[in-house]
């Protein structure tokens, strides 16, 4: 009788290769940061440190300008450290260990829906061209990357698959990803409003539901019930739950220029909005002064901006490897008369979020620079495009069967170019 493997033993045996990867990563982002990062005011990082050095000192009850949000200044409060230099150290330590352990609790996960081979090709793509760089920097955008794409990718499943313990973990990620960044606004509105439409269309075929009705807001609900002191605060404060300074003000105006010619000539932002200053930009007072062609304008010349800036991230071979194979993909289907509707209606919230944020990134560009907020959406995007191989039957066609080897090896060569190269960053420089 034939002995049955180990499964244990295979199944941590398949741990290895990510270990490997996971500590390759860990050596280069430290030696990294220690070239490309050695000014610890640039790039919003002496920011951070005032912020957690006002957590210290004044703890819970430092009231904040509403620019950067609070949980990734109280982490670093955890390690504090009056010198910028040893907490910048610290802070990259911690980014670096965090990324880690990330991938290695989500690799279970990320191979379900991906396949193994498949993922730990995304979780290489993702260290040697992102993360790399990500890590040198005292920033929240390395951890809210992460926090950002778990979020994205859940709440596309849940969608269509509400059950009431996950519908909890989701509310529970908007938390964690709207303490990090306050752009986590964005899908908790768009998942609020999709899960809404859903129900309200399937009452065509299915009696009404109080439970189902209940599910649509239970996120939304678990997420309020969490923030509800920084929410209520805000309203008290500013007249509003969801303030910030960049939505609601910078986000609606034309440069970063014009945003620190204003604050010179008026005052800080925040302060202006507490004693319910007249005209402060916003949204009502753009759309009533801007014409529908200047907005186009605006959006058009954002969007090549952001092309033309991403262009030049290392990272972007990538993507445009899995684009091409993608279009690839679907010259096949039409071939094979595979009819792809399938993969567009199922991961059709996940479609419209990237085509929003991509907006909203093109709009805000001319005020946030750098790449930081394109890299966000371009995480779930690159998950989007190895995930749509599922749809097809690679074994028919040796461009797609072969392409995702292809694309593990051009990963790969960026370690070990990095190994060889040291000092090479990209234009993310923390930005």
């Amino acid at each position: 009788m034939p002995l049955e493997p180990n499964t244990f033993e295979s199944k941590w045996i398949k741990f290895l290769p990510l270990l490997l990867i996971l500590v390759l990563y860990s050596g280069l982002s430290l030696h990294h940061a220690s070239i490309a990062n050695t000014n610890y005011t640039l790039a919003d990082q002496s920011a951070f440190f005032n912020y957690a050095k006002n957590f210290h000192d004044l703890g819970l009850d430092f009231e904040s300008g509403r620019n950067r949000m609070p949980l990734y200044p109280f982490i670093l409060n955890i390690f504090y450290s009056d010198d910028i230099e040893t907490l910048a150290h610290r802070a990259q330590w911690f980014n670096c260990l965090f990324t880690s352990a990330f991938f290695l609790v989500l690799f279970p996960w990320l191979t379900r829906r991906l396949g193994y081979l498949e993922s730990l090709c995304f979780i290489t793509i993702l260290l040697s061209t992102i993360f790399i760089y990500a890590s040198a920097y005292m920033k929240c955008e390395n951890l809210f990357f992460l926090i950002h794409f778990i979020t994205v990718i859940y709440s596309a499943e849940l969608l269509f698959n509400k059950r009431i313990h996950s519908l909890f973990i989701l509310g529970i990620l908007f938390s964690v990803g709207y303490f990090l960044k306050a752009s986590m606004v964005l899908m908790i509105g768009l998942w609020t409003s999709a899960s809404l439409v859903l129900f309200f269309k399937n009452l065509k075929n299915t009696p009404f539901s109080k439970k189902d009705f209940c599910f649509c807001f239970l996120p939304f609900i678990t997420f309020f019930c969490i923030a509800s002191p920084y929410l209520l605060e805000n309203k008290k404060l500013y007249g509003t739950y969801f303030y910030n300074i960049s939505s609601a003000h910078c986000f609606w105006m034309e440069s970063w220029n014009e945003v620190c010619n204003y604050i010179a000539k008026n005052g800080s932002l925040s302060e202006l909005a507490k004693q319910n200053t007249p005209n402060l930009p916003s949204a009502q007072l753009y759309f009533s002064t801007h014409s529908f062609n200047e907005m186009f304008l605006k959006l058009f010349l954002g969007a090549k901006r952001v092309i033309r800036g991403y262009i030049q991230e290392p990272s972007f071979k990538h993507i445009l490897f899995w684009s091409c194979s993608t279009l690839l993909l679907v010259f096949h289907w039409i071939k094979m008369s595979f009819n792809p509707i399938q993969f567009f209606k199922k991961n059709s919230f996940l479609i419209l979020y990237l085509c929003i944020g991509f907006s909203a990134t093109s709009w805000f560009i001319p005020i946030g620079r750098g790449n930081r907020f394109i890299i966000n959406y371009m995480i779930p995007f690159l998950f989007l495009m190895i995930h749509a191989y599922k749809y097809s039957d690679t074994s028919k066609s040796k461009t797609l069967k072969y392409s995702i080897y292809i694309s593990l090896f051009i990963a790969v060569f960026d370690f070990l170019y990095l190994f060889t190269s040291p000092s090479y960053y990209s234009t993310f420089h923390g930005n």
